[in-house]
């Protein structure tokens, strides 16, 4: 079951990287800005993420905190389609939800 929420884990990740620069890919209008938009975007999310959030990071957040945190970085990029789509919001919420909870209680996060 923990090599299965691993993968799971892994996907959502995966996901929310890719809708944030999807996001970031369309807020500007010229084709350069886009680019840099989306390039400075991916570098930062990868960036909090491998510092804060890797397990293996010495300077891993640790507690209750990184559950909002962690809960929020990945959920922030599934917001782009709270006006078109709602139901995304609520599945992708749901999804890491399920998938914190799973870190939480079978040990893969020291919390």
């Amino acid at each position: 079951m923990l090599k299965l929420n691993d993968a799971i884990a892994f996907v959502l990740e995966i996901v929310s990287i890719i809708l944030l620069t999807r996001w970031a890919y369309s807020i500007p209008n010229v084709m350069w800005q886009k680019i840099f938009v989306s390039v400075l975007s991916l570098i930062i999310f990868v960036f909090v993420w491998s510092n804060y959030f890797a397990p293996t990071s010495p300077k891993a957040i640790r507690g209750t905190i990184r559950w909002g945190l962690e809960f929020l970085i990945l959920f922030f990029p599934y917001l782009q389609f709270k006006n078109s789509n709602f139901k995304y919001v609520i599945i992708g919420g749901i999804m890491i939800v399920i998938n914190l909870f799973f870190q939480a209680n079978f040990g893969r996060a020291e919390w």
